[in-house]
């Protein structure tokens, strides 16, 4: 995309980086590959849920097996979406959970979950301790060594809840 005088967005956003220090910089992009992981993460179980409860549940499964202050939350998110008059950022009521969330509805079906799991306490720790270590990746702010190598384990404790 054109700004004028040659200059694309993209060029832009590089020279605007500069105005920030290289040592924040430097810090976004450390905390970058932690969202990134997180992301993944998150939006996987998303989809893990979704696909569990259709199967099991068919396509009412967010009516029939979501508890309601998990629903109730979602609508509100959804509606202030609505009246600030910016994009949905999706159709998909699940795309409004937070991860806590997501543990909530894991933890309410594990009967249709525990074959996709190692251990319900397990499971529900190791959400426990992603969802801690979430606020700093999601707020902007930066890990000291020591949560960095938490987010770490706890990143493998999530993967080894994991049946394959």
């Amino acid at each position: 995309v054109d700004l004028g005088k040659g200059v694309s967005k993209v060029d832009s956003f590089r020279d605007e980086r500069l105005n920030f220090g290289m040592e924040l910089f430097r810090d976004s992009e450390r905390m970058s590959r932690f969202y990134s992981i997180f992301y993944c993460i998150e939006r996987q179980t998303r989809e893990l849920i979704a696909d569990v409860l259709e199967e099991e549940h068919g396509l009412t499964w967010w009516q029939t097996n979501v508890p309601q202050v998990v629903t109730q939350e979602v609508s509100r998110r959804m509606q202030n979406d609505l009246d600030s008059g910016i994009a949905l950022r999706s159709n998909e009521q699940i795309d409004y959970t937070t991860f806590g969330e997501l543990g909530i509805i894991i933890d309410k079906n594990w009967d249709d979950f525990s074959d996709k799991f190692t251990n319900r306490k397990a499971v529900k720790r190791t959400f426990a301790s992603l969802n801690l270590l979430r606020g700093p990746i999601a707020h902007n702010s930066t890990f000291v060594e020591s949560e960095a190598d938490r987010f770490k384990i706890a990143v493998e404790d999530w993967l080894r809840q994991q049946k394959t």
